[in-house]
C-alpha cells in the first residue's frame, strides 16, 4: 500500500518478506510513487518481517532513483531483522532510520 501525504511525501508499506520473490514488487511500488510526481518517500518497514539482499538491492536503487529526481528516501519503524541487515553492508548512512514515519515525515523540509 502506498499512502501519499499532503506534504508531498508517499508512504509507502511493504509487508511480509522482501526476498528474491517479491523484491521486484517492491521496487515498483516504490517506482510508481515516483512516476506519480512524488520525489520524497517514507518505506514504512512496520510490517516487514525479512529483508534479503534482493531487497536490500531494490531499496538502494529506488534511493538513487529519487536522489537523481532530487529527492530522498527514508525509513520508518524498522525491525531488528532488517535493521541488521542494513547495518551488514554499512547502508545505515545512507538509509536513514527513524522511530515512526511521523518522525521520518517531520525529518522533510
Amino acid at each position: 500500500m502506498t499512502t501519499k501525504r499532503p506534504n508531498g511525501v508517499a508512504v509507502v508499506q511493504p509487508t511480509g518478506r522482501i526476498d528474491t520473490h517479491s523484491a521486484l514488487g517492491f521496487k515498483n511500488r516504490i517506482g510508481e510513487a515516483i512516476d506519480s510526481g512524488y520525489r520524497w518517500l517514507v518505506i514504512d518497514f512496520s510490517a516487514v518481517t525479512f529483508l534479503d539482499s534482493t531487497g536490500l538491492g531494490a531499496l538502494v536503487t529506488s534511493l538513487k532513483r529519487a536522489q537523481e529526481l532530487g529527492g530522498d528516501l527514508r525509513l520508518a519503524q524498522v525491525p531488528h531483522t532488517v535493521r541488521m541487515m542494513i547495518e551488514l553492508t554499512s547502508l545505515q548512512s545512507y538509509l536513514p532510520r527513524y522511530a515512526s514515519v511521523d518522525d521520518a515525515l517531520a525529518s522533510y523540509p
